[in-house]
């Protein structure tokens, strides 16, 4: 049974914005998947959630020639008017509900003359929470020279690595990369965490660098066999059953999960150190980003098994993560046609061009156990919208063949020259579709 957390969120409605006609989203206590085409809007949804931790993105509205006045005009894409303030030109776009009861509108200002907006919450209520974009930090090698003599708690930590995934999300860099910021923050727990007879040992920055340690046993995959890790100053070292490697010369999909694992495990250590609820929320767009398709099948249930005391909502394309886990929600974003409202004598080529391109909305809708307990090849197909999950190459050859067998008397020599042509390419898995199109011919040979 599901039971909301008090500090997390609990159903997210748009209307009448951007590319949506109508999505609605009701969360899950512990895990939420987005999931549709490129463009459908997943990333904007996400952020939604996003701007409670920080991250505010930045919109852009459509140019139109205006045929009245001539001049170039923004729209900001909705549909159906709702103002926030009957005097002003804050229009709603959604709503935004909480755990707690609590309810806060979406809403954007329209102003006709400028090319850039923002989305607004108002009276957003705090959430604890932090936002994983979708580029994960390539390891490249930096040794640590320098150990601050002040020791780098869990706080110090995460605003460290933070500031500098922040940094490459809004294309600016420093001098230090993420991953050099991981391995300051452990060498310098694991030197001042336990101490010895002459320096005090630090029990909070010892239970975040232990803590680690066993959040990554969860998190990376079993075939790895990760045991610890290990301090050889200057350098951080993972050891494991395979053998010992550097942290930085991990391969691209581990270095992913262990990315995805600090920054939750030291966001988690820094609420330790303040009032209040210790549950919190993680927002994570493309989570399947440099993992092989067996970490993307486990990753989400073993997050959800290291960290118990989060909400986690992504937005993925990959079929593996739509059905990972049984107990969660998932919302499908898809594109409906909407019917002309007419009117076009009135309207510029812009302004029709512009209607015209809101002709398909799209709109949420959850998928239940059934739907996403298919194979990767049925959800590519039914939930994703992919009309084939084999090569275009395949497709084209066996469409050759289909239709060159279409045109010979349906026969025994032709039903088998359908299958040995099929098998000479390695596709004999499609004689079944073809037969059943050559049937079709013979059924209907005028067609």
């Amino acid at each position: 049974m599901e039971s909301q957390r008090s500090g997390s969120f609990k159903e997210l409605k748009v209307r009448n914005w951007r590319q949506f006609r109508s999505a609605e989203i009701k969360l899950h206590p512990r895990l939420t998947v987005i999931t549709g085409a490129n463009g459908s809007g997943k990333s904007t949804l996400l952020n939604i959630f996003s701007q409670h931790f920080g991250w505010n993105r930045t919109y852009l509205s459509t140019p139109i020639h205006e045929k009245k006045s001539g001049y170039l005009k923004y729209l900001i894409g909705r549909f159906g008017r709702r103002n926030l303030n009957p005097n002003d030109n804050s229009v709603v776009v959604g709503s935004l509900s909480y755990a707690n009861g609590a309810e806060s509108n979406l809403y954007v200002i329209e102003d006709p003359r400028q090319p850039q907006y923002h989305l607004h919450l108002q009276n957003p209520k705090e959430v604890h929470g932090l936002f994983i974009a979708s580029h994960r930090p390539l390891p490249v090698y930096q040794q640590v020279l320098n150990i601050p003599t002040n020791v780098i708690d869990p706080q110090k930590a995460y605003s460290h690595y933070h500031s500098e995934t922040l940094k490459r999300w809004t294309g600016t860099h420093s001098q230090f990369s993420p991953t050099y910021r991981l391995k300051e923050s452990l060498i310098s727990m694991a030197t001042f965490g336990a101490g010895n007879q002459y320096v005090k040992g630090n029990r909070v920055v010892l239970d975040a660098f232990l803590g680690f340690s066993e959040i990554l046993k969860k998190v990376l995959p079993k075939s790895l066999g990760f045991i610890r890790i290990s301090i050889r100053t200057p350098e951080v070292v993972l050891v494991t059953e395979s053998g010992d490697f550097l942290l930085d010369a991990s391969s691209g999909g581990i270095m992913a999960l262990i990315d995805l694992a600090w920054q939750i495990h030291i966001f988690s250590m820094s609420l330790l150190a303040e009032p209040g609820d210790k549950e919190f929320v993680v927002t994570i767009d493309e989570p399947e980003n440099h993992l092989h398709p067996s970490m993307q099948r486990s990753l989400m249930a073993n997050l959800l098994d290291a960290f118990p005391q989060v909400q986690f909502i992504i937005a993925t394309h990959s079929p593996f993560m739509v059905s990972s886990v049984k107990d969660s929600r998932v919302y499908v974003l898809d594109y409906m046609n909407i019917e002309s409202e007419g009117g076009e004598e009135n309207l510029t080529d812009d302004e029709i061009s512009w209607r015209n391109s809101r002709a398909r909305r799209v709109v949420s809708q959850e998928l239940d156990n059934i739907n996403r307990a298919g194979t990767a090849s049925e959800i590519l197909r039914e939930v994703l919208g992919v009309p084939a999950t084999v090569p275009a190459w395949v497709e084209d050859e066996v469409k050759r063949i289909t239709d060159e067998h279409r045109d010979l008397p349906f026969s025994a020599e032709t039903l088998h020259s359908l299958r040995v042509s099929l098998a000479n390419i390695g596709c004999a898995e499609f004689y079944a579709d073809s037969l059943s199109k050559l049937i079709e011919k013979a059924e209907r040979p005028n067609d």
